[in-house]
């Protein structure tokens, strides 16, 4: 909740039981009579408001976003990304409100004013990030819209709307097996296995790019510790078995020198193996959680 690209609401509404969004100078009342007057487009009669107009023809006014805040159901869970790293999940109730003098009604130097409309939460309950798998960090990143459906982590969202608290949530994660963990969390939770392994089996560090998305053919490039091997991974979360991409394995063959190179395949692999390429499918990764180092770095998976 954001208005004119720099105020951040969110707190304030979320510690006033509302969500909301701007978007002009028009009432909630405004709404329902452009609405009355043209459904399909109410824009027209908004923009033609005297108050809406003393903002200048450039104001953005996104019907759509209002239109979708208002089809919010009270069976559904909003999600609000708060201060202090927390997320909050509400259920809405009630219609669109506004007021003349609400305390998040937005006024600009030239007399000009955007007015908060709003919908009141109940059922409120809140996450600290830092107490979730890191896997949760991704949320707030998901959409860029003011009013936005979660569709890639929308697991994640349903595991918060079922439980109280982190300590539930945590607890629950706890109950599934590694690979059960693994595909809940997503393709970036098997990229960051992929690295944590590398690192912790090869003294792997990353040498002047990102893990994940690094490159059209490698997903991880870096080197060995102490002795400065060049490593070179790719990273597959299919479920199913997957194809060695050719492009792999001639990427591969043009790089000089002494190499480790690394294909992990959650689902398993087949087509033609480069002879140097060290194929890790889930199977070997849950083989190396046994082990001393890989338990330790199971517990840093879920938060602990």
């Amino acid at each position: 909740m954001k208005v004119a690209n720099w105020r951040e609401c969110s707190q304030e509404a979320w510690d006033l039981d509302i969500v909301g969004i701007w978007y002009g100078a028009w009432t909630a009342k405004d709404w329902s009579d452009a609405c009355l007057n043209d459904l399909k487009n109410p824009r027209s009669f908004l923009e033609a408001l005297p108050d809406q107009q003393k903002l200048g023809n450039e104001f953005n006014l996104s019907v759509t976003t209002v239109k979708k805040f208002e089809a919010i159901t009270p069976n559904d869970w909003v999600v609000v990304f708060l201060e202090k790293g927390q997320i909050g999940l509400a259920r809405v109730s009630g219609g669109l409100k506004s007021k003349i003098n609400h305390p998040l009604n937005h006024y600009y130097d030239n007399g000009s004013w955007e007015t908060f409309k709003y919908r009141e939460i109940v059922e409120k309950k809140k996450f600290f990030i830092s107490e979730l798998p890191d896997a949760f960090r991704l949320l707030k990143a998901q959409g860029r819209a003011n009013v936005h459906q979660f569709r890639g982590m929308r697991e994640h969202v349903r595991l918060l709307a079922k439980h109280p608290d982190t300590a539930s949530v945590r607890s629950t994660l706890g109950k599934l097996s590694f690979d059960e963990l693994i595909d809940f969390l997503g393709d970036a939770a098997w990229e960051s296995v992929c690295t944590a392994y590398l690192i912790i089996e090869y003294g792997f560090v990353p040498t002047g790019l990102k893990t994940g998305s690094t490159l059209a053919v490698f997903d991880i490039v870096g080197k060995s510790m102490p002795n400065g091997e060049f490593i070179f991974g790719q990273c597959k979360k299919s479920p199913n078995s997957v194809e060695i991409p050719r492009d792999f394995s001639e990427s591969l063959n043009l790089i000089p020198g002494k190499k480790l190179s690394f294909f992990f395949a959650f689902g398993g692999c087949h087509g033609e193996n480069p002879a140097s390429a060290n194929i890790i499918r889930k199977e070997e990764i849950l083989s190396w959680i046994q082990t001393e180092k890989g338990r330790i770095y199971s517990q840093f998976l879920l938060g602990d």
